[in-house]
This record gives structure tokens, sequence and C-alpha cells, in this order.
């Protein structure tokens, strides 16, 4: 919840650097895309917590 009271409807959390992810990773093979290419993202339930550097 934001300082002033509004809640987020989705969250995205995307992995801007993969070059050190196994090729064989689910995503790339989906995405047809390699480790260390494009930034992988995707959308997070209500439910997820995240933890993020602070």
């Amino acid at each position: 919840m934001g300082i002033d009271g509004s809640k987020a409807t989705a969250a995205v959390v995307c992995h801007l650097d993969t070059s050190a992810w196994n090729p064989k990773q689910f995503a790339f093979q989906v995405l047809k895309v390699k480790p260390g290419g494009p930034p992988i993202c995707h959308f997070l339930n209500i439910d997820t917590i995240v933890w993020v550097p602070y």
C-alpha cells in the first residue's frame, strides 16, 4: 500500500541480466531468446511476496 493509501492492481518483476541463467530455463524456450538477451518479465499474483533490496 502506498503512503497515500493507494493499492496496486498488478505487479511485474523484470530480470534485466539473465546472462548467468541456464540456457534450458523454461522462459527462454517459451520466448525463444537466449541468456543475456532481452529482459525476462513476469506478472505476480496478488498473494505473492517479493523481496527486493532497499
